[in-house]
């Protein structure tokens, strides 16, 4: 988990709902799809809803009732934390690749790095 402004933290799949939400408004079995293509795996109900309730309940998402579905949307809180929580994302992502991915060039420019996949 992150830890960001505002005393929260959150996690991988915190983020991701956020950035889903954070490009249009959805509904709980949207919001399963679409982390499904992301992240390979399923997300079942009973992990999207309790973290949707979460979300909502610390001001990162709200939710309003459209016929029979519930449809959840981004707040402006929720847009600066998914925001914070992004560029803290990448410096420990980049540190991750750095160190599992590349290593020092044996020959070469001083200080170059040699990445594999």
């Amino acid at each position: 988990m992150l830890h960001m402004p505002d005393d929260i933290n959150l996690g991988v799949l915190e983020l991701q709902i956020l950035w889903l939400l954070g490009k249009q408004p959805q509904h709980g079995y949207s919001l399963m799809a679409r982390l499904k293509a992301l992240k390979k795996t399923e997300v079942k109900q009973g992990t999207l809803y309790p973290t949707m309730a979460r979300l909502v309940r610390k001001g990162l998402a709200k939710s309003r009732r459209e016929g029979s579905r519930i449809i959840y949307s981004l707040t402006p809180k929720g847009r600066r934390v998914l925001k914070a929580n992004a560029a803290e994302m990448v410096r420990m992502l980049a540190g991750i690749i750095g160190d599992f991915y590349c290593k020092p060039k044996l020959c070469g420019r001083r200080g170059e790095r040699e990445c594999s996949g």
